[in-house]
């Protein structure tokens, strides 16, 4: 077995809409989400490995209290058995 390092990403595309109006702006909110992702991994010992990921989500909405943008790093060391 060789050492090897993976890299996996995703995306992912959405739309919500509410039926009822918002109890604030008295209209159906609707948001359009998207995020996306970027993992690399590798081998560390024979049964653990690191990993690295980098998240990004962003909402956009009608109503400007629901907007958002979130980044995230995560990483660690996982164990397999």
């Amino acid at each position: 077995f060789t050492r090897r390092i993976d890299l996996t990403a995703g995306a992912s595309f959405g739309r919500d809409r509410y039926q009822n109006p918002n109890s604030l702006t008295g209209f159906a909110r609707r948001d359009k989400p998207q995020s996306g992702f970027v993992q690399l991994n590798g081998p560390l010992a024979e049964k653990l490995r690191y990993y690295v990921q980098l998240q990004a989500s962003r909402s956009n909405s009608n109503i400007t209290f629901y907007d958002y943008k979130q980044l995230t790093l995560l990483a660690g060391i996982a164990v397999d058995f």
